[in-house]
């Protein structure tokens, strides 16, 4: 992960205690992983590191805009998130991960935190990405596709259609 070296955090040349690190997170952060579901955003990440002899603890806290694309009518928008999360690292002979726990041998250096930042910021994702509806209470989403997503005789006509020819499938 040596295009990522930014976000490394040196283990071993910190000393105990809280440790802040500041991070802008754009199109450039997103377009570096390789098949990414999030191409584009302005976000703030902030990072608290404490550091203790046996574990360490990341306290992230995300907030910013990315850009997404609408699920009705497939036009971008920009989608405000906010979120904190908190990872653990603990030192073990045998690395592993868990669920918010990390498992790294004792002698590790450092440690990098792009992929868990991409992975939190994807997680603060809403389920369903929808325009926001307009001051005047109507639908965010493009007036054209809207109009042909509400045109129900096209709908029902190829409906019809397929169900008919289906059935004569199933009469043979």
């Amino acid at each position: 992960m040596k295009k990522f070296i930014q976000y490394d955090i040196p283990l071993s040349g910190l000393k105990e205690g809280t440790h802040q690190f500041d991070y802008q997170v754009n199109k450039d952060f997103f377009n570096q992983f390789e098949e990414a579901f999030i191409t584009d955003g302005s976000l703030d990440v902030g990072v608290e590191f404490i550091k203790q002899p046996n574990v360490c603890s990341f306290n992230f806290e995300i907030s910013g805009q990315l850009t997404v694309e609408c699920d009705r009518c497939l036009e971008e928008y920009k989608e405000t998130i906010s979120a904190e999360q908190t990872l653990l690292l603990k030192y073990s002979e045998d690395p592993r991960e868990e669920a918010d726990v990390i498992y790294i041998l004792p002698n590790t250096v450092s440690f990098n935190l792009a992929q868990y930042i991409y992975e939190f910021i994807y997680l603060t994702m809403p389920m369903r990405k929808v325009h926001p509806d307009l001051e005047d209470g109507t639908s965010g989403c493009n007036p054209e596709t809207t109009k042909y997503l509400e045109n129900k005789d096209v709908e029902e006509e190829d409906k019809g259609s397929i169900w008919d020819q289906l059935n004569k499938l199933n009469i043979n």
